[in-house]
């Protein structure tokens, strides 16, 4: 995915352009709430993307759009 991604980006001859969703991919362990404590492949090849096309990770404050959305317990 992040192949076609860029390649299509590319294929854009530096048209401006907004790239934004849920990649379900992390570039650092702080991003993790798993068990996992070391980065694999994905996490580098998703950190190379991120840099190569000059994208930004918008950091959502009140984590009302993150995956637990800021809830304790069963909610």
């Amino acid at each position: 995915m992040l192949e076609a991604l860029t390649d299509l980006r590319n294929r854009q001859n530096g048209i401006p352009w907004i790239l934004g969703g849920d990649f379900n991919m992390i570039k650092s362990l702080s991003e993790n709430k798993g068990v996992t404590r070391v980065l694999n492949k994905d996490s580098s090849a998703f950190q190379a993307f991120m840099e190569n096309l000059k994208l930004v990770d918008s950091d959502l404050e009140n984590g009302l759009f993150t995956w637990n959305n800021n809830r304790g317990g069963e909610a």
